[in-house]
């Protein structure tokens, strides 16, 4: 990822949620959208698996990297946030809406019981699903 990229999120980096994107230097907000792919509940948090690769969707929010020091600091903070390589890796989708955004994508086996059937974290989280 670099300065300049989008990046989609489905998670608590949404807007309104824990760790809020768009509270961050460095990134600005460009609308909500969703990416082909399954979403599971791993523990507290969620993880895309078959990005690009299915007929389901996960919802989500899309971000613009400015072309920037402090993007180029809140990419690394996203990279440690995310625990990646080793816990989630990370690849480029084209988003409904024609983005071609980075997806942090989960690195390991989920099981089909953990799905999240409706594609959207935050409105599990509102319901108080955990």
């Amino acid at each position: 990822m670099k300065p300049g990229d989008y990046i989609f999120v489905y998670g608590s980096l949404r807007r309104s949620e824990a760790a809020d994107l768009s509270l961050r230097p460095g990134c600005t907000f460009v609308g909500e959208d969703s990416v082909p792919g399954k979403l599971y509940a791993v523990g507290w948090y969620p993880g895309v698996k078959e990005l690009g690769q299915v007929f389901s969707s996960v919802k989500g929010d899309v971000f613009r990297f400015e072309r920037s020091d402090e993007a180029s600091a809140l990419i690394n903070w996203l990279d440690g946030y995310e625990g990646y390589p080793s816990l989630f890796g990370r690849r480029q989708c084209i988003t409904e809406h024609g983005y071609n955004a980075w997806v942090y994508t989960y690195n390991h086996e989920v099981s089909e019981a953990a799905r999240v059937h409706d594609g959207d974290w935050c409105l599990r989280i509102q319901q108080g699903v955990n």
